[in-house]
């Protein structure tokens, strides 16, 4: 009998109170934590037999908001007098005692990346980033799509769609877009509105949510993204600079095989 293998995915974050309850915890999500699924008919076709919407949420991974989070927009018609506003005003690098690894640390949870980004590809709409403050830590060469949790939260959100490895990028931001009109963004405590689904066929993962100290914090945020952080293009250089490391670490173990076969024989 073949024992199942996970992967480890590690969550660190220097909030205490999120890591102590399930809702706000990082977890393989199924078709039951739904609201409405449970209400369904199993004798009548409805999403019940629907294999796609299954697999879906047997293999997604849910991303809590940590916290109740009000996000309110306020729409003018003129794009540079749009203002976005967020309570509470939570910092991704924690309360003030976390933050004295270097002066004016404060981030904020969430951000805006100017229309120019894109090139004003979408005029009619709003970005907004939401920062969880997670320092992820995955096995390499595992992949994982973040995409839109509609069917759970029923919000009007667009999730930008992406890739995301947590080798050596450890942020977790999902950036969303909303309709360029006046409106109030509630994320309630534990919601999920997006989630992360393995790109790794079957692999499975054992999530560890950790509260870490001011200090061990303060080293991971240093370090948030990967090393060389004032470089261009720093995350391509540094994968391509590792790479190139484990090609040689595996040119020199074959060698040092066949002179260990040629030796002995």
């Amino acid at each position: 009998m073949f024992l199942k293998k996970y992967y480890d995915l590690v969550i660190n974050t220097c909030y205490e109170i999120p890591t102590q309850y399930k809702n706000t915890t990082p977890q393989y999500l199924t078709a039951s934590k739904v609201s409405w699924w449970n209400k369904l008919d199993r004798k009548q076709t409805n999403m019940k037999t629907c294999i796609g919407f299954i697999e879906f949420y047997k293999n997604a991974i849910s991303l809590p908001s940590p916290f109740e989070l009000t996000v309110k927009y306020d729409a003018k018609n003129n794009k540079n007098e749009r203002t976005l506003h967020w309570t509470p005003d939570y910092s991704f690098n924690g309360p003030l005692e976390y933050q004295n690894y270097q002066k004016n640390s404060y981030a904020p949870m969430v951000e805006i990346h100017h229309s120019d980004q894109w090139g004003d590809a979408f005029p009619d709409m709003q970005q907004f980033k939401y920062v969880y403050p997670w320092h992820v830590e995955g096995p390499k060469n595992h992949n994982f799509l973040v995409t839109n949790n509609f069917w759970q939260t029923k919000k009007h959100l667009q999730v930008l769609n992406g890739v995301l490895e947590f080798y050596y990028s450890h942020a977790m931001n999902i950036q969303f877009f909303i309709e360029n009109k006046t409106q109030d963004v509630i994320f309630d405590y534990g919601e999920s509105p997006a989630v992360l689904v393995p790109l790794n066929g079957k692999a499975k993962y054992k999530i560890h949510y950790n509260y870490v100290s001011a200090e061990k914090w303060n080293s991971l945020s240093s370090g948030h993204m990967f090393p060389f952080y004032f470089q261009k293009n720093k995350y391509q250089k540094f994968k391509k600079a590792d790479k190139k490391f484990d090609k040689k670490i595996k040119e020199e173990k074959k060698l040092r095989k066949e002179f260990r076969k040629k030796f002995h024989n």
